[in-house]
């Protein structure tokens, strides 16, 4: 009998070790998951910026495109009287230029506005 109670308290011990164990164990899974979440949010930020940072660029590669679509009109061999100008080529080329600089900044005006780029960090 004596060595019975000497087994239950032995056991008693180990399970109390165990369900401090467990506790533990739950506790560093908890703490494991809301690490990963935080993790997960900042590279959820991350990929946002860069998608607002490649929506800038692909802005502005349009509005090159745009202007080289502008000179290929004017450099075609079409008769349309500018050809001999020297001061009407350099202000289509100018022209262009500016729009196409103008509705770039009006593009990242209108994107700072409707907050599209707010945590974009210019670094």
């Amino acid at each position: 009998a004596e060595e019975v109670a000497v087994v239950e308290m032995l056991l008693e011990a180990y399970f109390m070790q165990l369900g401090h164990s467990w506790q533990r164990l739950q506790s560093l899974k908890s703490y494991i998951d809301a690490t990963e979440d935080l993790i997960n949010l900042e590279l959820d930020q991350q990929r946002n910026n860069l998608i607002s940072v490649d929506l800038m660029v692909t802005f502005g590669s349009f509005l090159l495109t745009a202007m080289s679509v502008i000179a290929g009109l004017f450099g075609m061999n079409v008769a349309n009287g500018l050809e001999a100008d020297r001061r009407a080529f350099l202000a289509i080329c100018l022209g262009s230029a500016a729009a196409a600089v103008g509705l770039w900044l009006l593009f990242v005006a209108a994107a700072l506005r409707t907050g599209l780029m707010n945590g974009l960090s210019w670094r």
